[in-house]
C-alpha cells in the first residue's frame, strides 16, 4: 500500500479550472472520460457550476470504448456509462455527446480532436490516477484545444471503490493500474505523450515505489495479447504472472458485479444529495431523481 500511495500522490497533476477568484473558467465542453464513473459524477458538478456562476450549460463530453477489464464491469462502452451517469444526475441528453471507438487513452484523445473544433475551451474531468497520462497525451496530440483540467481530489482508499471496480480483490485492479503509469509516461514519451520531466521530477522514492508495484502487478502492462485456451484475451503482458492475474480478477470482478451496480447507484444518490446541498440543483428536480435513484437500489438488492 505505500508504494501505491507514493505513485498515486506523486504522478498526477493539480486542477487547474479556476481563476483568482475560484470561479470556474468559462468552457464549451465538459469532458468524463475514464472507466470510472468518478469522472462523470465531478464533470456534472461541472456543468451546473457553469452554469451558477455564468448561466449557460456547457456540452457534456463522454468518451471511453472498452478495455482490458471495462469491457466486463459493465454491459456498455465507457462512453455510455458515463452518460448514463449524466443522465440520473439530471442532465438531459441534448446536453451529452459520446465517443465510444477509444480503446486506450491516445485513441480517446484523438476522437476528441476529430469530434471538436480547433480553438474551444474544455474541461477534462479527470480520476486523480490518470491525471498526468491524460494532461501529457493531450497536450502532445490534441494541442488546438484550450483544455484545462478537473483532478478529483481523493485518497487512495476513497479511490478504490467497489463502484469503479478498483476496491475489489483488496483494491488489486487499482494496484496494477498504477504499476503501469511511470512505465507508459517514459514509453509513450515524444510519440504519444509530451515527456513528463518538465513538471515531474521522478526521484528514487518514485522509481522504487514504481518497480515494487511493476514486480508485483503486470496486468497492466504494456505488451500484446495472447491466446488462451484457443482464445485471443487482451492480456498486455505475455508472462503467466499477468493472465493469471486476469483471470483471477475476472472472476472477482464478475463475483462483484451485483454489488458494484448497488453501489454506482449508492454514489448517484450521494452526488444528487451534494448538488442539491450546494444549490446546484433545484429541490424539487433532485427528489424526483432521488426517488427514481431509490427504486433502482431496491431492485437491485
Amino acid at each position: 500500500m505505500d508504494a501505491a500511495e507514493v505513485i498515486y500522490e506523486a504522478l498526477c497533476i493539480k486542477t487547474n479550472c479556476f481563476d483568482s477568484k475560484n470561479k470556474v473558467i468559462r468552457a464549451d465542453y465538459v469532458i468524463a472520460i475514464d472507466d470510472d464513473p468518478t469522472s462523470a459524477f465531478w464533470a456534472v458538478w461541472l456543468y451546473y457550476k457553469i452554469y451558477q456562476q455564468h448561466g449557460y450549460h456547457p456540452t457534456i463530453l463522454c468518451v471511453g470504448g472498452k478495455g482490458l477489464l471495462s469491457k466486463y464491469t459493465h454491459d456498455k462502452s465507457e462512453a455510455e456509462l458515463l452518460a448514463s451517469v449524466c443522465y440520473k444526475l439530471g442532465v438531459p441528453e441534448t446536453d451529452i455527446n459520446l465517443s465510444t471507438k477509444g480503446r486506450n487513452t491516445g485513441e480517446n484523445i484523438l476522437s476528441v480532436k476529430r469530434l471538436l473544433p480547433a480553438g474551444c475551451t474544455v474541461i477534462w474531468s479527470v480520476t486523480k490516477r490518470q491525471s498526468l497520462r491524460l494532461e501529457r497525451s493531450v497536450k502532445k496530440q490534441a494541442p488546438g484545444l484550450i483544455s484545462y483540467f478537473y483532478v478529483v481530489e481523493e485518497s487512495l482508499s476513497e479511490a478504490a471503490k467497489i463502484m469503479n471496480g478498483k476496491g475489489i480483490a483488496e483494491n488489486e485492479m487499482m494496484f496494477h493500474e498504477l504499476a503501469s503509469i511511470l512505465e507508459r509516461c517514459i514509453k509513450y514519451a515524444g510519440t504519444f505523450q509530451e515527456p513528463i520531466d518538465d513538471i515531474i521530477r521522478i526521484n528514487s522514492q518514485i522509481r522504487e515505489a514504481d518497480h515494487y508495484l511493476r514486480k508485483h502487478y503486470k496486468l497492466k502492462l504494456m505488451n500484446k495479447s495472447v491466446k488462451l485456451f484457443g482464445k485471443t484475451i487482451s492480456v498486455p503482458n505475455k508472462n503467466l504472472t499477468s493472465i493469471f492475474q486476469f483471470l483471477h480478477l475476472l472472476r472477482e470482478v464478475k463475483r462483484n458485479k451485483p454489488k458494484m451496480r448497488v453501489s454506482l447507484e449508492l454514489e448517484i444518490i450521494f452526488m444528487l444529495e451534494t448538488l442539491c446541498n450546494q444549490k446546484l440543483l433545484a429541490k424539487d428536480k433532485a427528489e424526483l431523481l432521488l426517488k427514481e435513484s431509490k427504486k433502482r437500489v431496491y431492485k437491485k438488492l
